[in-house]
């Protein structure tokens, strides 16, 4: 039976799609907003928004599994409103054309974590948005222990590839500028997730039945600080790299990065304490080993060189 992806045209959505395909599972892709470019042969498309109940009960009448890949606006205001419209939409939709839930979560809802992420890290959200996680996570935890939903979380760390957001600045400056931007401080352990092995372990989760019911984390490599991830980006490139912190040390730096960026100031504690991200329990379950780093980063430098 057909399996769709809910945010089709993302970052992990659109490699999703891809990676379901040379698993030779019929897709449909939906979002909110389809550009003509985007599309593959072979897939169907559907404009869906997922904060319209009808509309994503409708689309997901013939479907086995639903990915939920989507992101909706970066600010506190938006996710509070709209992230629990979205997942009771989703359990709705579930509950009433049965199909599997794979839900692609972050790690938010942990807040400041001393030592290793685990599934079995206690929920301490540190920030409203982390709060806004935690209760979706709760939402569908509770439909799929007592209102017969099958459903899996999958927890990623901030993850990096090609045309990513969140690490964009840091591979352009390093390729283009020789300047590598890191946010925080350089000094403490950190962990990236490979967009592409976000994309193959959705794929495993969606279809093996021992993921069913549990939280997961994706593979991702071992955590670095953040001057060995300059160094080896460095040592990839052939040149030696400068170092530019966002935001740039000293208080008053602060002050103005919060004024300028508070979104992203209300999340500074992932950037300034170690993040380490333990994913022992998928590999050691789907067998599963995340992509190195080199070879991701080599990855991403070689599509920058094509673009």
């Amino acid at each position: 039976m057909r399996q769709a992806v809910l945010g089709a045209t993302g970052n992990i959505g659109s490699l999703l799609v891809n990676e379901l395909l040379e698993r030779n599972i019929e897709v449909s892709a939906m979002s909110r907003s389809l550009s003509d470019g985007a599309r593959i042969d072979g897939v169907e498309y559907t404009a869906v928004d997922a904060e319209k109940s009808r509309e994503l009960l409708e689309a997901t009448q013939v479907i086995s599994v639903l990915y939920v890949t989507l992101s909706i606006p970066y600010n506190t205001e938006s996710w509070e409103h709209s992230w629990p419209v979205v997942m009771r939409n989703i359990i709705a939709a579930a509950q009433a054309n049965k199909f599997k839930v794979i839900f692609l979560d972050n790690v938010y809802m942990y807040g400041q974590v001393d030592g290793r992420m685990t599934e079995d890290s206690p929920i301490k959200p540190a920030s409203k948005k982390g709060e806004v996680r935690a209760e979706i996570a709760r939402m569908l935890q509770d439909a799929m222990q007592s209102d017969g939903v099958t459903g899996v979380i999958a927890r990623s760390a901030d993850f990096y590839g090609p045309h990513t957001r969140i690490s964009d600045a840091f591979f352009q400056g390093a390729f283009s500028d020789g300047v590598a931007k890191w946010m925080g401080n350089p000094d403490v352990m950190r962990a990236w997730s490979y967009t592409l092995d976000n994309a193959k372990a959705l794929a495993i989760l969606g279809n093996d039945e021992r993921a069913n019911g549990q939280v997961w984390h994706i593979p991702a490599a071992e955590a670095m600080t953040g001057r060995e991830f300059i160094s080896l980006a460095g040592s990839i490139l052939g040149k030696e790299l400068g170092v530019v912190t966002v935001p740039a040390p000293g208080a008053k730096a602060r002050e103005a990065f919060a004024q300028q960026a508070p979104e992203i100031a209300d999340m500074m504690y992932q950037y300034d304490h170690p993040y380490v991200f333990d994913s022992t329990r998928f590999q050691e379950t789907f067998g599963m080993q995340p992509t190195s780093y080199e070879k991701g980063f080599k990855h991403v430098f070689d599509t920058l060189l094509l673009t």
